[in-house]
C-alpha cells in the first residue's frame, strides 16, 4: 500500500487519526521547502542501488550527488563543501565505508555534516563501529523509504540546531555578523596560519560617523535599521573575510590572503557606496559615512594589528571622518 501511494507521486502520508498530524504536515512542508538548498552525497559501489536511494531523495526536493566509492566521495567533497548528508555504503573497493568517514573526520565535525552508514552486512559491530569512528547514525538494508526519510530529516534537524547554537554564541544577535569574541578567537588562528605561512594578511576597524546623532535626531529604533542594513552590505562587500562587530558603530574586517593595496582599494569602494546610499526609516531617509582604519604589518598578535587599525580610525576621524587610512 506504501509503495503504491508513493509511486503516483506523494512524498509522504499521515494517518489522519494521528493527533499529532498537523504538526508534522507542518514541518515537513518546512522541511521541503529547505531541502532545496541542502546537497546529500550518496556513495555506493552499486549503480542500482544508488538509483533507487536517489529517487528516494530526490521526492524531497534535495539536491542528490553520486559517488561509487570512498574515494570519489573525497574528490567530490572537496568540490562542495557545502554538503550536509552523506549516505555511505560499508563494502566498496578502493575505500570501504568506514575508511570514508574516519577519513571525511579528520577533517569535518559531527556538528557540521552528518554521515549515516548503510549496510546489508549481518554483523553485529558494523554499526557501532560507524558510530564510534564518526558516522552519526546507521541504517541497515534494505530500508523502506520513511525509514529513510526519518533519518536524514532528523540528522539536518540536529545539524541545524547545532547551527542555531553555535550562531547563539559567535553571531551579534541584532546585525547577525560574528561577534567580538569569535573575531578575536577565530582571527588569532587565521593570523596564526598566516604568519607560519608567510601570507599577506590586514585588519581594518570601521566606525558610522556621527552615529550618535543619528540616535538623537531618529530615534534608536532607526539607529538599530541603519545597524542591520549596514552589516548586511558591509557582510556583502567582504564575502569570504571575517567581519564582526566589536561594539556600537563599530565593526571589524580580516582580510586573509589579499595583497594590501587590493585591501585599500576594496575599502574605499565600500566607503564610497556608503556614503552614497541613503537609508530608508519611518519615512526618513538617511544618509550616513564611515571613517576606516586599516593594518597589514604584522604585530605580536591580531589584537596589537587591530590596535594599529584603530589607531589609522582615530586619525581618519580627526582629519575630517569619511576617509580611509592605511598604514
Amino acid at each position: 500500500m506504501v509503495k503504491e501511494i508513493m509511486d503516483k507521486g506523494v512524498i509522504d502520508f499521515v494517518d489522519k487519526n494521528n493527533r499529532n498530524a498537523f504538526q508534522y504536515i507542518t514541518e515537513l512542508v518546512g522541511r521541503v521547502y529547505k531541502n532545496r538548498q541542502v546537497k546529500i552525497l550518496l556513495v555506493d559501489d552499486s549503480k542500482s542501488a544508488l538509483e533507487v536511494v536517489q529517487h528516494m531523495l530526490e521526492k524531497q526536493k534535495f539536491q542528490v550527488l553520486l559517488a561509487e566509492n570512498g574515494m570519489a566521495a573525497l574528490e567530490i567533497l572537496q568540490q562542495n563543501n557545502d554538503i550536509k548528508v552523506i549516505l555511505s555504503d560499508y563494502a566498496m573497493p578502493k575505500m570501504d565505508g568506514l575508511e570514508l568517514t574516519i577519513r571525511i573526520r579528520e577533517i569535518v565535525d559531527k556538528e557540521c555534516m552528518s554521515i549515516i552508514g548503510i549496510s546489508g552486512m549481518d554483523h553485529t559491530d558494523l554499526s557501532s563501529n560507524f558510530i564510534k569512528n564518526g558516522a552519526n547514525d546507521f541504517l541497515v538494508k534494505p530500508f523502506s523509504y520513511n525509514e529513510l526519510l526519518c533519518r536524514v530529516n532528523q540528522n539536518l534537524d540536529m545539524l541545524e540546531h547545532m547551527e542555531y547554537i553555535r550562531n547563539l554564541a559567535n553571531r551579534d544577535y541584532m546585525t547577525k555578523v560574528y561577534n567580538r569574541r569569535y573575531f578575536f578567537t577565530h582571527g588569532q588562528e587565521l593570523y596564526q596560519q598566516a604568519k607560519q605561512n608567510n601570507m599577506a594578511l590586514a585588519v581594518c576597524m570601521i566606525d558610522i560617523d556621527h552615529f550618535k546623532q543619528v540616535n538623537d535626531n531618529y530615534g534608536h529604533d532607526c539607529g538599530d535599521a541603519i545597524l542591520i542594513n549596514f552589516a548586511k552590505v558591509l557582510m556583502e562587500h567582504f564575502e569570504g573575510h571575517l567581519v564582526a562587530r566589536l561594539g556600537g558603530e563599530e565593526f571589524a574586517v580580516l582580510f586573509n590572503n589579499i595583497d594590501y593595496d587590493g585591501v585599500l582599494q576594496q575599502l574605499e569602494i565600500f566607503r564610497t557606496a556608503i556614503a552614497a546610499t541613503p537609508i530608508e526609516c519611518d519615512e526618513h531617509s538617511i544618509s550616513i559615512t564611515v571613517s576606516i582604519g586599516a593594518h597589514d604589518q604584522y604585530q605580536v598578535n591580531i589584537d596589537g594589528m587591530l590596535k594599529e587599525a584603530d589607531n589609522n580610525l582615530y586619525t581618519a576621524k580627526e582629519s575630517g571622518r569619511n576617509q580611509v587610512i592605511g598604514g
